[in-house]
């Protein structure tokens, strides 16, 4: 109980000084209030104006923005639904897979031109292709 007492009087002295140094400040004069012209009032707060409408400018773009990025990842989409060349969509670890398989060939003696233009002429596809219009009903 000690303990808050010293607290409570520690606090209460703190406040006291410093609502002692509050009055002993000099008072505030008082300031009259005189009206603006129209004109004077725009030459007065224009540079207030700027950034609220900057600010306002910015949410009015910021649809169109969002809409820019949206075309952007959908053409993106789109893109890998075109057939790509073999080239462009092997992985790193495929490409030594095939080397591999393409010496595993050579030690064996398959003609490997051969079987690469048997397999340029089938042209397949990893892309997965949902367009149903061609197929009838399910039953």
């Amino acid at each position: 109980m000690e303990t808050i007492r010293t607290s409570v009087a520690a606090q209460s002295k703190v406040l006291s000084e410093a609502a002692d140094q509050i009055l002993t400040r000099e008072p505030v004069g008082e300031r009259r209030f005189v009206p603006l012209s129209s004109a004077a009032a725009v030459l007065r707060y224009a540079s207030d104006f700027i950034p609220s409408w900057a600010g306002a400018i910015a949410i009015d773009l910021l649809p169109a923005v969002l809409v820019f990025m949206l075309s952007i990842a959908h053409g993106a989409l789109r893109r890998q639904e075109q057939k790509l060349p073999f080239a462009e969509r092997i992985t790193a670890a495929e490409l030594l897979e095939a080397l591999q398989v393409q010496k595993a060939l050579q030690s064996s003696g398959v003609d490997i031109d051969a079987a690469v233009a048997e397999a340029e002429a089938k042209e397949q596809s990893n892309i997965a292709s949902f367009d149903l219009s061609g197929k009838g009903p399910r039953k």
